[in-house]
């Protein structure tokens, strides 16, 4: 049969599905990160040469530190939230980002903090919309619940009540990054 997994051909299929969605996601994220560095090289190099070249590099550095610190925070207990673990974890690793960046930008630009502040805003505001993210799409909270209430009567009160939810949900991104 067509989808049977013992046919070599479905499993090759599959294969090949699995890399070009996985390995074609990796590859678009990577280069987006790598375009973001980039560009900021560029910028930094117009602004405040050498200094505004290494800036970026040396901040994902720090970031990819942080991350690996971060990750040996997240432990769950037996019988313990996974998601609660996960949370500590991007804490820390935004805390040792924090810090991470206070000491090379004191380091890279001789005292000069303005990059600092803008790298903690932008911590901050990236955690803070992560967090707003899970309260209007989690089925712990009051959003998600207020949704599959509304189906109870429809399908025009559940996309109303959807988009409504959808909308209230895009406040507090767009307050955060402007």
């Amino acid at each position: 049969p067509e989808d049977d997994p013992r046919n070599p051909a479905v499993i090759a299929d599959n294969v090949g599905d699995n890399v070009g969605d996985i390995a074609g996601m990796g590859a678009d994220l990577f280069e987006s990160y790598v375009n973001s560095i980039i560009a900021a090289m560029a910028i930094g190099a117009m602004f405040a040469g050498m200094s505004g070249v290494m800036y970026p590099l040396l901040l994902s550095a720090v970031g990819i530190i942080a991350s690996i610190l971060g990750t040996f925070f997240v432990r769950v207990k037996e019988g313990g939230d996974p998601a609660k673990a996960l949370r500590y974890g991007l804490g820390t690793t935004g805390l040792f980002m924090i810090v991470g960046t206070f000491f090379l930008t004191r380091w890279v630009f001789l005292g000069d903090l303005t990059l600092f502040y803008a790298v903690v805003s932008g911590v901050v505001s990236g955690i803070l919309i992560g967090a707003a993210t899970e309260f209007y799409t989690s089925g712990d909270y009051a959003s998600v619940k207020e949704i599959a209430a509304a189906s109870e009567t429809g399908a025009a009160t559940n996309i109303l009540a959807g988009l409504g939810v959808g909308m209230k949900s895009t406040t507090i991104p767009v307050i955060l990054v402007c």
